[in-house]
């Protein structure tokens, strides 16, 4: 087996731990937006501690957001990496 071949697994398997990964953030980022809409809501009404709590799930859901474009971006990189080897062989 040549190394482009070799490489082309490895990077099929990669691109599939990603797709994992990613349906497992979009989760958790959906997750994390309904809540943020919820505290949203108590901390207009509420006391300090309700917007306190708004803040952090404020900031948890910035980093599921910032983490979901990462993985995106690295599978997308993988893609055409793939592309890239598969025309080579051709």
């Amino acid at each position: 087996m040549r190394r482009s071949e070799k490489k082309l697994f490895r990077i099929a398997d990669e691109i599939q731990s990603l797709q994992a990964e990613e349906e497992r953030l979009a989760a958790e980022l959906e997750e994390h937006r309904t809540r943020h809409h919820d505290a949203r809501l108590d901390a207009i009404d509420g006391h300090a501690d309700d917007r306190a709590h708004f803040k952090e799930i404020e900031t948890d859901l910035a980093r599921f957001e910032r983490a979901l474009v990462k993985v995106r971006n690295r599978r997308a990189s993988l893609e055409e990496e793939r592309v890239r080897l598969l025309a080579k062989l051709d």
